[in-house]
């Protein structure tokens, strides 16, 4: 629908500003619909992987998405093997809470079309979140969902690209460095109050089963609405993780993870696509 052309210091006809009023209609319903739903296109992977371990109860629940509760390790589905090991063999951890924190490094991240192909410093575009295993009260049923506790990218740009969308996410330090002379690089992740080294590489599995990452979340936006967020990825090789992990700091993420009893490196993905879809 097109508007009529309206030339200075003249009125409006009835009829233009029904055209106008209808347009601003149209508009105002177009942003509202942008702004229910979100997505980020994730073009081939780089690497894609999780640190897995446990947290302490009383500090898990901290600031759990809204109408979620925690979710124990005795009770949460899809446990990697490691940890439900553990927790058979010292029940004490059974009442400790899941908790992953996933690092996706990527040629590119569309948010709504809008392509974003470096972080800040000319670093390769990442995104990040932790998380803990929480269910929804609409879904009570659902042991295999997480709540966001943070959700970052080491891009200035993209952060605020969310933040237009009434969805704030953190920026982070998320860096890949070469090692001198050898062939394993760095990953340097800097977050709440965590400085994350692993230096190695992939290697290459090939008899590991091609199948479909995902992750239900729940995630606090802005005037504390609440997101539903999917994450899917379908990645074209799977490879274990073989190097040396190193994590500095003594408060907050570094803080849980010294204290967890066990972390877990998921085997890493890369190639294929991803979505990140965000709702409510």
């Amino acid at each position: 629908m097109s508007l009529l052309p309206v030339r200075p210091g003249l009125a409006m006809s009835g009829m233009a500003c029904l055209l106008l009023g209808g347009q601003a209609s149209l508009v105002a319903a177009q942003e509202d619909k942008k702004s229910s739903s979100i997505t980020w296109e994730v073009g081939a992977p780089k690497a894609g992987w999780c640190l897995q371990f446990l947290m302490e109860p009383d500090v898990a629940a901290d600031n759990l998405a809204k109408d979620h509760r925690l979710v124990l390790a005795k009770e949460a589905t899809g446990l990697p093997q490691a940890i439900a090991r553990l927790i058979l063999d010292e029940p004490r951890y059974a009442d400790w809470a899941p908790a992953e924190l996933c690092t996706y490094i990527a040629e590119a991240i569309w948010v709504d079309g809008r392509r974003f192909d470096r972080g800040d410093g000319g670093q390769p575009v990442a995104a990040l979140y932790w998380g803990v295993a929480a269910a929804n009260s609409e879904t009570p049923s659902d042991l295999g969902r997480v709540s966001l506790r943070v959700l970052g990218t080491n891009s200035s740009d993209m952060r605020r690209a969310m933040e237009l969308r009434s969805v704030p996410i953190d920026r982070i330090q998320i860096e890949v460095r070469p090692v001198k002379e050898s062939a394993d690089e760095e990953f340097f992740l800097k977050l709440e109050g965590a400085t994350i080294l692993y230096i190695g590489r992939p290697r290459p599995d090939t008899t590991a089963v091609l199948t479909e990452r995902t992750r239900a979340a729940g995630y606090m936006g802005n005037n504390r609405a609440l997101w539903g967020v999917s994450f899917n990825f379908t990645p074209t090789t799977v490879a274990g993780m073989s190097g040396a992990l190193r994590i500095l700091g003594k408060r907050g993420l570094a803080r849980a993870l010294d204290r967890s009893p066990i972390r877990l490196l998921s085997p890493m993905i890369s190639g294929g696509r991803g979505t990140v879809t965000f709702t409510r």
